[in-house]
Protein backbone atom coordinates (compact mmCIF):
# COMPACT_ATOMS: atom_id res chain seq x y z
CA UNK A 1 0.00 0.00 0.00
CA UNK A 2 0.55 3.67 -0.82
CA UNK A 3 1.94 6.32 2.30
CA UNK A 4 -0.08 8.39 4.61
CA UNK A 5 -0.64 11.65 2.05
CA UNK A 6 -2.87 15.04 2.22
CA UNK A 7 -2.86 17.98 3.84
CA UNK A 8 -1.74 18.14 7.88
CA UNK A 9 -4.08 20.00 10.48
CA UNK A 10 -1.61 22.73 10.42
CA UNK A 11 -2.94 23.82 6.65
CA UNK A 12 -2.72 27.37 5.81
CA UNK A 13 -5.27 29.53 4.76
CA UNK A 14 -8.08 28.21 2.11
CA UNK A 15 -8.43 29.79 -1.09
CA UNK A 16 -11.84 30.58 -2.52
CA UNK A 17 -13.05 27.66 -4.22
CA UNK A 18 -11.30 24.89 -2.41
CA UNK A 19 -12.60 21.49 -2.23
CA UNK A 20 -12.68 20.15 1.31
CA UNK A 21 -13.60 16.68 2.53
CA UNK A 22 -13.89 15.20 6.47
CA UNK A 23 -14.75 11.80 6.63
CA UNK A 24 -16.85 9.96 10.03
CA UNK A 25 -17.30 12.33 12.92
CA UNK A 26 -19.23 9.40 15.08
CA UNK A 27 -19.71 11.89 17.87
CA UNK A 28 -16.65 13.47 17.80
CA UNK A 29 -17.60 17.19 17.83
CA UNK A 30 -14.89 18.91 19.58
CA UNK A 31 -12.09 16.86 17.35
CA UNK A 32 -14.31 17.63 14.53
CA UNK A 33 -14.25 21.59 15.26
CA UNK A 34 -10.55 21.61 15.74
CA UNK A 35 -9.71 20.01 12.91
CA UNK A 36 -12.03 22.55 11.03
CA UNK A 37 -10.06 25.29 12.99
CA UNK A 38 -6.98 24.13 12.16
CA UNK A 39 -7.66 24.09 8.25
CA UNK A 40 -9.14 27.46 8.53
CA UNK A 41 -12.56 26.66 7.72
CA UNK A 42 -14.40 28.11 10.97
CA UNK A 43 -13.33 30.80 13.74
CA UNK A 44 -12.89 30.07 17.28
CA UNK A 45 -16.67 30.39 17.36
CA UNK A 46 -17.42 27.68 15.14
CA UNK A 47 -18.56 30.37 12.52
CA UNK A 48 -16.98 29.94 8.78
CA UNK A 49 -14.37 31.72 7.50
CA UNK A 50 -13.59 29.66 4.06
CA UNK A 51 -15.70 32.41 2.05
CA UNK A 52 -16.73 30.36 -0.96
CA UNK A 53 -15.02 27.01 -0.08
CA UNK A 54 -16.80 24.07 0.02
CA UNK A 55 -16.42 21.41 2.49
CA UNK A 56 -18.23 18.26 2.05
CA UNK A 57 -18.78 15.56 5.30
CA UNK A 58 -19.02 11.97 4.65
CA UNK A 59 -21.63 10.58 6.75
CA UNK A 60 -21.86 8.40 10.02
CA UNK A 61 -21.71 11.71 12.30
CA UNK A 62 -23.50 10.43 15.00
CA UNK A 63 -22.55 6.82 17.62
CA UNK A 64 -19.67 5.84 19.53
CA UNK A 65 -18.71 9.08 20.38
CA UNK A 66 -20.61 11.82 22.65
CA UNK A 67 -22.19 14.21 20.81
CA UNK A 68 -23.63 13.09 17.85
CA UNK A 69 -26.71 15.68 18.28
CA UNK A 70 -23.81 18.47 19.21
CA UNK A 71 -22.35 17.62 15.45
CA UNK A 72 -25.70 17.47 13.58
CA UNK A 73 -26.74 20.49 14.94
CA UNK A 74 -23.50 22.55 13.95
CA UNK A 75 -23.80 21.11 10.70
CA UNK A 76 -27.01 22.46 10.50
CA UNK A 77 -26.19 26.07 11.22
CA UNK A 78 -22.70 25.52 9.23
CA UNK A 79 -24.99 24.94 6.29
CA UNK A 80 -26.59 28.16 6.64
CA UNK A 81 -23.75 30.27 7.92
CA UNK A 82 -21.63 29.46 4.96
CA UNK A 83 -24.35 29.90 2.36
CA UNK A 84 -23.94 33.88 3.07
CA UNK A 85 -20.56 33.50 1.90
CA UNK A 86 -21.27 31.58 -0.97
CA UNK A 87 -19.58 28.43 0.66
CA UNK A 88 -21.45 25.13 1.42
CA UNK A 89 -21.16 22.77 3.68
CA UNK A 90 -22.57 19.43 2.09
CA UNK A 91 -23.31 16.14 4.05
CA UNK A 92 -23.86 12.46 2.70
CA UNK A 93 -25.18 10.15 4.57
CA UNK A 94 -23.51 7.38 6.55
CA UNK A 95 -24.62 3.82 7.71
CA UNK A 96 -25.05 5.26 11.54
CA UNK A 97 -27.29 7.95 10.39
CA UNK A 98 -29.53 5.42 9.20
CA UNK A 99 -29.26 3.10 12.05
CA UNK A 100 -29.96 6.22 14.41
CA UNK A 101 -32.90 6.95 12.04
CA UNK A 102 -33.97 3.14 11.90
CA UNK A 103 -34.11 3.25 15.54
CA UNK A 104 -36.25 6.03 15.92
CA UNK A 105 -38.91 5.54 13.24
CA UNK A 106 -38.87 1.72 13.43
CA UNK A 107 -38.34 0.70 17.01
CA UNK A 108 -37.91 -2.94 17.92
CA UNK A 109 -34.62 -4.85 16.76
CA UNK A 110 -33.56 -1.67 15.00
CA UNK A 111 -33.15 -0.41 18.25
CA UNK A 112 -31.23 -2.98 19.75
CA UNK A 113 -29.16 -3.12 16.47
CA UNK A 114 -28.35 0.30 16.75
CA UNK A 115 -27.18 -0.09 20.31
CA UNK A 116 -24.64 -3.13 19.26
CA UNK A 117 -23.52 -0.76 16.60
CA UNK A 118 -21.97 1.69 19.22
CA UNK A 119 -25.36 3.50 19.64
CA UNK A 120 -25.80 6.55 22.32
CA UNK A 121 -28.90 6.87 23.83
CA UNK A 122 -28.47 10.59 24.54
CA UNK A 123 -28.32 11.03 20.66
CA UNK A 124 -31.68 9.11 20.14
CA UNK A 125 -32.80 10.98 23.14
CA UNK A 126 -32.09 14.32 21.60
CA UNK A 127 -32.83 13.53 17.69
CA UNK A 128 -36.12 15.65 17.00
CA UNK A 129 -38.28 16.45 14.24
CA UNK A 130 -36.17 18.55 12.65
CA UNK A 131 -33.66 16.44 13.04
CA UNK A 132 -35.17 13.73 11.71
CA UNK A 133 -35.86 15.50 8.27
CA UNK A 134 -32.54 17.11 7.60
CA UNK A 135 -30.90 13.09 8.20
CA UNK A 136 -33.66 11.78 5.82
CA UNK A 137 -32.71 14.51 3.18
CA UNK A 138 -29.35 14.18 2.82
CA UNK A 139 -27.58 12.82 -0.31
CA UNK A 140 -26.25 9.10 -0.44
CA UNK A 141 -23.55 10.86 -3.57
CA UNK A 142 -22.21 13.74 -3.49
CA UNK A 143 -20.13 15.08 -7.00
CA UNK A 144 -18.92 18.05 -7.09
CA UNK A 145 -15.85 19.15 -9.41
CA UNK A 146 -14.94 15.92 -11.07
CA UNK A 147 -15.17 14.35 -7.75
CA UNK A 148 -17.96 11.37 -6.78
CA UNK A 149 -17.93 11.88 -2.45
CA UNK A 150 -19.60 9.22 -0.91
CA UNK A 151 -19.58 6.86 2.31
CA UNK A 152 -18.97 3.68 1.52
CA UNK A 153 -16.16 1.41 -0.28
CA UNK A 154 -18.60 -0.18 -1.52
CA UNK A 155 -20.69 -1.01 -4.62
CA UNK A 156 -24.22 -1.81 -3.82
CA UNK A 157 -25.05 2.06 -4.61
CA UNK A 158 -25.56 1.06 -8.08
CA UNK A 159 -28.15 -1.22 -6.76
CA UNK A 160 -30.10 1.75 -6.59
CA UNK A 161 -30.05 3.58 -9.64
CA UNK A 162 -27.59 4.70 -12.28
CA UNK A 163 -27.06 8.38 -11.61
CA UNK A 164 -26.55 10.22 -8.07
CA UNK A 165 -30.19 11.80 -8.81
CA UNK A 166 -31.87 8.26 -8.94
CA UNK A 167 -29.53 6.67 -5.94
CA UNK A 168 -30.55 9.50 -3.74
CA UNK A 169 -33.66 9.38 -4.58
CA UNK A 170 -33.87 6.17 -3.68
CA UNK A 171 -32.05 6.36 -0.50
CA UNK A 172 -34.87 9.12 0.38
CA UNK A 173 -37.61 6.81 -0.57
CA UNK A 174 -35.88 4.31 2.41
CA UNK A 175 -35.86 6.58 4.74
CA UNK A 176 -38.81 8.06 4.62
CA UNK A 177 -40.74 4.84 4.57
CA UNK A 178 -41.97 2.10 6.82
CA UNK A 179 -40.95 -0.72 4.94
CA UNK A 180 -38.84 -2.68 7.62
CA UNK A 181 -37.61 -5.06 4.24
CA UNK A 182 -35.93 -2.17 2.91
CA UNK A 183 -34.63 -0.73 5.79
CA UNK A 184 -32.64 -3.64 6.48
CA UNK A 185 -31.71 -4.44 3.00
CA UNK A 186 -29.51 -0.84 3.31
CA UNK A 187 -28.44 -1.69 6.71
CA UNK A 188 -27.23 -5.19 5.95
CA UNK A 189 -25.44 -3.78 2.52
CA UNK A 190 -23.54 -0.86 4.52
CA UNK A 191 -21.32 -4.04 6.04
CA UNK A 192 -19.39 -4.31 2.25
CA UNK A 193 -16.37 -2.60 2.69
CA UNK A 194 -12.58 -2.55 0.63
CA UNK A 195 -14.80 -2.11 -2.75
CA UNK A 196 -11.74 -0.33 -4.09
CA UNK A 197 -8.82 -2.69 -2.90
CA UNK A 198 -7.80 -6.15 -3.66
CA UNK A 199 -7.73 -7.58 -7.26
CA UNK A 200 -10.88 -6.17 -8.19
CA UNK A 201 -10.72 -2.34 -7.07
CA UNK A 202 -9.32 -0.90 -10.05
CA UNK A 203 -12.30 -2.14 -12.04
CA UNK A 204 -14.08 -0.97 -9.10
CA UNK A 205 -13.24 2.41 -9.28
CA UNK A 206 -13.47 2.58 -12.33
CA UNK A 207 -16.92 2.01 -12.86
CA UNK A 208 -17.90 4.79 -10.36
CA UNK A 209 -15.76 7.07 -12.01
CA UNK A 210 -16.99 6.59 -15.49
CA UNK A 211 -20.22 6.41 -14.57
CA UNK A 212 -20.41 9.69 -13.15
CA UNK A 213 -17.87 11.58 -15.34
CA UNK A 214 -15.28 11.93 -12.43
CA UNK A 215 -11.85 12.15 -12.02
CA UNK A 216 -11.66 10.86 -8.33
CA UNK A 217 -13.82 9.31 -5.68
CA UNK A 218 -13.39 10.08 -2.23
CA UNK A 219 -15.28 7.64 0.56
CA UNK A 220 -15.16 6.87 4.38
CA UNK A 221 -16.36 3.84 6.13
CA UNK A 222 -13.91 2.01 6.37
CA UNK A 223 -11.06 3.55 9.12
CA UNK A 224 -7.28 4.38 7.34
CA UNK A 225 -5.99 2.64 10.38
CA UNK A 226 -7.27 -0.16 9.82
CA UNK A 227 -7.18 0.08 6.34
CA UNK A 228 -3.38 0.10 6.70
CA UNK A 229 -2.90 -1.24 9.86
CA UNK A 230 -1.09 1.32 11.56
CA UNK A 231 -2.11 2.96 14.60
CA UNK A 232 -4.96 5.30 15.52
CA UNK A 233 -2.49 7.90 16.51
CA UNK A 234 -0.65 7.70 13.36
CA UNK A 235 -3.53 7.94 11.19
CA UNK A 236 -2.93 12.30 10.57
CA UNK A 237 -3.22 12.90 6.87
CA UNK A 238 -6.10 10.90 4.08
CA UNK A 239 -5.21 7.62 2.50
CA UNK A 240 -4.22 8.36 -1.36
CA UNK A 241 -4.23 5.62 -3.46
CA UNK A 242 -4.85 3.88 -6.97
CA UNK A 243 -2.49 6.28 -8.78
CA UNK A 244 -4.44 9.42 -6.64
CA UNK A 245 -7.77 8.40 -8.08
CA UNK A 246 -8.86 7.29 -5.01
CA UNK A 247 -9.23 8.67 -1.44
CA UNK A 248 -10.15 7.56 2.01
CA UNK A 249 -10.89 9.91 4.74
CA UNK A 250 -12.32 7.87 7.95
CA UNK A 251 -10.10 8.78 10.12
CA UNK A 252 -10.76 6.37 12.82
CA UNK A 253 -11.90 9.03 15.11
CA UNK A 254 -13.48 6.47 17.73
CA UNK A 255 -10.69 4.27 17.27
CA UNK A 256 -8.33 7.37 19.06
CA UNK A 257 -7.34 9.00 15.68
CA UNK A 258 -6.90 12.99 16.22
CA UNK A 259 -9.21 13.49 12.96
CA UNK A 260 -7.84 15.07 9.82
CA UNK A 261 -9.51 17.33 6.64
CA UNK A 262 -8.11 16.78 3.59
CA UNK A 263 -8.18 19.27 0.74
CA UNK A 264 -8.96 17.91 -2.74
CA UNK A 265 -5.83 17.81 -4.87
CA UNK A 266 -6.91 16.00 -8.40
CA UNK A 267 -4.45 13.35 -9.98
CA UNK A 268 -3.23 14.49 -13.47
CA UNK A 269 -5.74 13.83 -16.54
CA UNK A 270 -4.50 11.05 -18.63
CA UNK A 271 -4.56 12.27 -22.38
CA UNK A 272 -4.73 9.70 -25.08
Amino acid sequence: MGPLTGPTLDATQPSAGDLWVVGDIQGFLSPFQRVLRDSQLVDADGTWIGGGSTLVVLGDLVDRGPDGIGAIDFLMRLQADAALQHGKVLVAIGNHDVQLLAARVLGGSFVTNWLEGGGVQRDLAGLDDAHAVWLRELPAIVVQRDVVLLHADAMFYFDYGSSPTEINASFQQVLEGCDHAAWQRLLDQFGEHRAFSGPDGEANLEEYLQAFAARQLIRGHTPVPRMLQVPAQSATEAYVYRGGRCVNVDPGIYLGGPGFAYRVTLPPTIRE
